[in-house]
C-alpha cells in the first residue's frame, strides 16, 4: 500500500497541501483511507483538484495530486494506486499521453479520464487510448466517488488466465496468445477480448459492448463496435484454427471453441 505521503509528513518534509517532490500530498487521511488505497489525481486546475480531493477523502481514499504529464508518469512507475483520475487537458499537453504510455509500459492501473471534452468522439478517443472510464465535467461528486469505487472493484486478482482452445488471455498482464504466439492488440482490443473471455460461451450483444466496454449509455449511431470487433477478429482468428469469435447475425457475438461433429 502506498504510504509515502504519511512517511513524508513524519519526516517533516511536507505539510498539508504543500508540493512535495513535484506532487501534492493530501493530509487528513483516515485508517479507512489506508485500507482502501490511493488514488492518483492528475489535474492542473487547483480548484478542481481540491474538489476531487475533498470528495475522495470523504469516501475514505488516500489522494496524491500531480499537475502534469511527466509527474504523472513518474508516480505511476514508483507508486501503487488503485485508480488514476486523469484530466484530459493539462495545459498544452494531452492527458491521454499518460494512459497511452502507461499501457505501452505494461501498467494496468484503472484510469478514469475527467474532461470537459464531452462529445462521443472524445469519449471514444479516451477509451481507445486505454482508459477504463470517462467522466465529463462538470461532474457530480457522488458519481465521481461511485465510479472510483467501481473501478477499484474491477481490479482482477493476480495472474488469472482464461483458456479457450489454444487461446490464452492473461487478464492481469493484459496479454493474449494463440498457439503460443503473442497477439499484438491495442488497449481497446484487449478490453474487448477480456470482456468476451469473461462471457465465454454466452451471447454478447452490441448494447452490452457499448455500455460495458466503451462506457457509452447511448448508441452513438456509428459502427464503432463493429469496427473494433472486426479488427480484433483479424488478429484473433486470422491464420488460426478453430475460429473462436463467432457472429450471431442480428444478435451479437460469442467467443467459444466450436463444437466438433
Amino acid at each position: 500500500m502506498l504510504m509515502r505521503a504519511k512517511l513524508a509528513r513524519r519526516a517533516g518534509l511536507c505539510d498539508k497541501l504543500r508540493i512535495c517532490n513535484g506532487r501534492l500530498a493530501m493530509d487528513a487521511m483516515s485508517e479507512d483511507a489506508v485500507e482502501k488505497g490511493a488514488v492518483l489525481v492528475v489535474e492542473d486546475d487547483a480548484g478542481t483538484a481540491e474538489q476531487v480531493r475533498e470528495t475522495l477523502e470523504q469516501g475514505g481514499w488516500q489522494v496524491i495530486h500531480v499537475d502534469n504529464v511527466d509527474a504523472a508518469l513518474e508516480e505511476l512507475t514508483t507508486g501503487e494506486y488503485s485508480v488514476v483520475l486523469l484530466d484530459r487537458m493539462l495545459g498544452a499537453e494531452d492527458g491521454l499521453n499518460v494512459v497511452k504510455t502507461a499501457r505501452e509500459q505494461g501498467y494496468n492501473t484503472q484510469v478514469i479520464v475527467l474532461s470537459a471534452l464531452a462529445e462521443i468522439d472524445h469519449r471514444v478517443e479516451g477509451l481507445d487510448a486505454g482508459a477504463d472510464d470517462y467522466l465529463t465535467k462538470p461532474f457530480s461528486r457522488a458519481e465521481l466517488l461511485a465510479r472510483v469505487q467501481a473501478r477499484a472493484r474491477a481490479v482482477v486478482p493476480d495472474f488469472p488466465v482464461v483458456k479457450i482452445a489454444d487461446l490464452e488471455v492473461w487478464l492481469k498482464a493484459r496479454t493474449a496468445y494463440r498457439n503460443g504466439e503473442l497477439l499484438k492488440l491495442t488497449p481497446k482490443e484487449f478490453d474487448l477480448l477480456a470482456y468476451f473471455a469473461d462471457n465465454r460461451g454466452t451471447l454478447v450483444t452490441r448494447k452490452m459492448l457499448l455500455e460495458d466496454v466503451f462506457r457509452l449509455r447511448i448508441d452513438p449511431g456509428t459502427n464503432v463496435v463493429d469496427v473494433h470487433v472486426h479488427r480484433l477478429r483479424d488478429k484473433l482468428d486470422k491464420g488460426f484454427e478453430p475460429q473462436l469469435l463467432q457472429t450471431i447475425r442480428g444478435k451479437g457475438y460469442v467467443l467459444n471453441e466450436p463444437e466438433t461433429a
